[in-house]
């Protein structure tokens, strides 16, 4: 009966130990992604390894911010603008290793963006009621990506992806001042990620 009762609690912990084991060898990763050099664009996203082959990603996207000034042909004075966005992104992500070195990653996706560009004109001739014209984007994305990772050493990769997918925009655009002159629109493509192909530097505890 003491012998039944230690081989129980043997198995018990072997199997606790193990589950323990595993929880511990658990992948987290850090990606810094260049999306675009002008503007700059760049991408954070957190991945964590869920199951032996299936990772939980979480990212923020489209992080830019742009100042200008511009000058219209026909007038000597300038037209200011800025134009900044943001977004989050959340997906799963399945991987199949291919050598030591090369993994195949891809999932699905879903993505929000926002983004605003102000343009304000310095001109004295223009009415204040259009001084300032504000457009805004709401878009969403639902990409499924598609990339592979290359191990430099155990701690730092590089990774490579595209992203094809469906993608809604609801644009609004309007002056700020006594007349609004609202304007709006809506729609909806199947394509690429405006980026053929998406840089990252990634670093794996």
């Amino acid at each position: 009966m003491k012998k039944s009762t230690v081989i129980v609690f043997i198995l018990v912990s072997i199997q606790l130990f193990s589950q323990d084991t595993l929880k511990i060898q658990r992948i987290k990763e850090f990606h810094v992604t260049l999306a675009d050099i002008s503007p700059l664009s760049i991408q954070l996203k957190y991945k964590k390894q869920i199951s032996d082959k299936m990772y939980f990603k979480l990212g923020l996207i489209n992080l830019s911010y742009n100042y200008s000034t511009n000058y219209n042909e026909s007038s000597s004075f300038p037209i200011d603008n800025e134009a900044y966005s943001a977004g989050i992104q959340i997906g799963l992500e399945f991987r199949k290793k291919l050598t030591n070195t090369f993994s195949f990653f891809h999932g699905p996706n879903i993505e929000y963006v926002y983004s605003n560009n102000t343009e304000i004109n310095l001109n004295p001739s223009t009415p204040v009621y259009k001084n300032k014209r504000i457009t805004q984007n709401h878009i969403g994305q639902i990409p499924y990506t598609l990339g592979v990772l290359f191990n430099l050493n155990i701690h730092v990769l590089f990774a490579a992806e595209i992203n094809p997918g469906i993608q809604f925009n609801f644009k609004e655009s309007y002056y700020t001042g006594e007349y609004t002159d609202y304007k709006h629109s809506f729609s909806s493509s199947l394509k690429f990620d405006n980026r053929l192909c998406l840089l990252s530097l990634v670093y794996r505890l």
